[in-house]
């Protein structure tokens, strides 16, 4: 928080390592106690597609809301 000015809006991992078994309940307890979520266990749904990097390129047509939307019609499932 020092750095950044600001408290953080969730908490997450490099590689989604909180989702692990073994660590997932760790991080959530930490969340809970600064009153945070956690990616991909807050009742939203993560669209990891979402990306502008892969194959050790980067891909910034990706990223912007056309991107978003194609990601949307093709991902989005009914609810």
């Amino acid at each position: 928080m020092e750095l950044v000015g600001t408290a953080p809006t969730h908490l997450d991992s490099h590689h989604d390592v909180h989702r692990q078994p073994r660590i997932a309940p760790h991080v959530r307890a930490w969340a809970g106690g600064l009153g945070l979520r956690v990616r991909g266990d807050a009742g939203v749904r993560h669209l990891p597609k979402f990306y502008g990097q892969w194959g050790g390129e980067t891909h910034l047509e990706q990223i912007g809301v056309g991107g978003l939307l194609a990601l949307l019609d093709t991902e989005l499932e009914p609810g």
